[in-house]
């Protein structure tokens, strides 16, 4: 099991560190711009180890890809009126539900067997920068790859509660 904190930036601009459970830096996230809604996962190394995406136009997916750009993951929102609910699939490593309830801060990840192997939540204050605490107890997706799920999630939720604007490249915290 890893558990790990991270945190967005406003505007998703900038350096933010990563930290393991005993407040240690094991890495960070650069969060490219709000035009482009990217982020890349890097070690300590400044090695890039995963990246995320909005694919396509209307900003429907966010990609995941690995090292040398190849994809290892879809995310896609779902809709539902009494949960908040994301997809997660991957080509051979399974598929993943997303959930939580409308206004909770926090989240299970099951999988295609709905049992819970990653959760999540939403640590930050009111007027704070979108904070998280990630952990992982998958044996077949790195804590790396979890993170930019996890920003995914954080970038579809800005575009819900800015009426869609991130979407199309505005700057939303």
């Amino acid at each position: 099991m890893k558990e790990v904190y991270f945190k967005d930036n406003f505007f998703s601009r900038g350096i933010t560190e990563i930290f393991n459970e005993n407040q240690d830096q094991i890495g960070y996230l650069d969060l490219k711009s709000a035009f482009t809604s990217s982020v890349a996962v890097c070690g300590l190394d400044h090695k890039t180890h995963i990246e995320g995406r909005f694919s396509g136009f209307f900003k429907g997916r966010w990609i995941i890809t690995g090292q040398n750009k190849v994809e290892l993951g879809r995310l896609q929102q779902s809709f539902s009126f009494t949960k908040r609910k994301f997809v997660y699939e991957t080509a051979d490593r399974g598929n993943y539900t997303i959930v939580s309830k409308v206004f909770s801060k926090e989240y299970q990840i099951l999988n295609e067997k709905e049992e819970e192997v990653v959760c999540f939540e939403r640590v930050s204050g009111f007027f704070e920068s979108r904070a998280y605490k990630l952990v992982n107890r998958s044996e077949l997706l790195s804590t790396e790859e979890w993170t930019a799920v996890v920003m995914g999630v954080n970038m579809f939720e800005k575009m819900s509660n800015d009426g869609g604007t991130a979407a199309m490249g505005g700057a939303v915290t």
